[in-house]
């Protein structure tokens, strides 16, 4: 019989996961047309939640991030605060953009998922929300989402 390993704490590592914004050129640069197209719904399912979570939300230019454990998200190019109201779970308060962006792409990535039921698109919500668990607003981010 083999030994068993007791796991503690110092046996598991977790490595920061990082963010890196990308162009749209370099998004869409090996992409076959319907990946392109599934990349514009996408981002149209975004956008739709961020105009029905905050009414300080009237159109912005959004980058694209990567996540180095296979996620995605965007956020808009603005330096401004979003108030945000989620009705479903009472979560009121307001948001840095980067902090906005992470909550919106959770919830677009939710829909997402639900419609497709593909792995890919599963493994891409809980590799995002394993980045916002590690975001300096994670309580706020989680409230939203909860």
């Amino acid at each position: 019989m083999g030994e068993s390993v007791k796991i503690t704490d110092a046996n598991i590592i977790h490595p920061k996961i990082t963010a890196r914004a990308v162009t749209f050129n370099e998004l869409h640069k090996n992409s076959t047309l319907a990946q392109v197209l599934s990349s514009f719904a996408r981002h149209r399912i975004v956008f739709k939640y961020a105009q029905a979570l905050s009414e300080d939300y009237h159109g912005d230019l959004w980058q694209t991030w990567l996540l180095s454990n296979g996620g995605w998200f965007m956020t808009p190019k603005t330096q401004q605060n979003y108030h945000v109201c989620v009705p479903g779970n009472y979560y009121d308060g307001a948001m840095t953009a980067e902090t906005f962006g992470i909550t919106i792409s959770l919830y677009a990535q939710g829909e997402i998922c639900w419609t497709t039921e593909r792995d890919v698109d599963v493994d891409a919500y809980h590799a995002l929300r394993d980045f916002a668990l590690e975001h300096v607003e994670a309580a706020a981010i989680l409230a939203a989402i909860d």
